[in-house]
């Protein structure tokens, strides 16, 4: 069974040790995105903005929107079934997102501004590693290519390891605690 789901396994107990890293692994990283969110919470409390262009928000919540679509897509299912089967439109969906869309502006710009202050930057190099690690969880680069945009994996990569070095820095993140 093992070696049916990766050759790299040579028995069931490689396989149980895999899983149970797995799970660790995805609960430090679950508790270290909710301790993220919490101070960030916490910051656009205290921090003043002038209110939010609307083509911004309307920006965000389309990218929320293709997001969800390519989700429900990857998974096998259909967008219009999904409507659906929640009995919403499309623009419904965009509505009740538009609270969350602006508040992700907020925290992008909260983090943008430590990232400028504290130089932070990510190289090429490490964003190629970690598209290297994605790709990989395909069977083939013909599986990944018809399954991913590249393009936009770099750069949801990129945001990502520049959010990561935001918070994981103690000069950032005491940065970030003082906006």
């Amino acid at each position: 069974f093992a070696t049916g789901i990766s050759p790299k396994f040579k028995n069931l107990e490689d396989l149980k040790v895999q899983l149970k890293a797995n799970l660790e692994m995805e609960k430090v990283q679950q508790e270290a995105s909710r301790a993220e969110l919490e101070m960030l919470e916490q910051v656009m409390k205290g921090s003043k903005y002038s209110e939010i262009a609307p083509e911004l928000v309307a920006d965000v919540q389309t990218k929320m929107i293709r997001d969800m679509r390519l989700n429900i897509e990857r998974g096998g299912g259909k967008w219009e079934d999904y409507l659906k089967s929640i009995n919403k439109t499309e623009d419904a969906i965009k509505e009740e997102m538009k609270e969350e869309s602006a508040k992700r502006i907020k925290i992008d710009c909260i983090i943008a501004e430590v990232m400028e202050t504290q130089k932070i930057k990510v190289e090429k190099s490490e964003i190629e590693e970690e598209v290297k690690k994605f790709v990989s969880q395909f069977g083939s680069a013909e599986e990944s290519q018809k399954r991913i945009d590249l393009h936009q994996l770099k750069h949801n990569v990129h945001g990502r390891l520049l959010t990561t070095k935001v918070f994981r820095s103690e000069e950032h993140t005491s940065e970030l605690q003082s906006h």
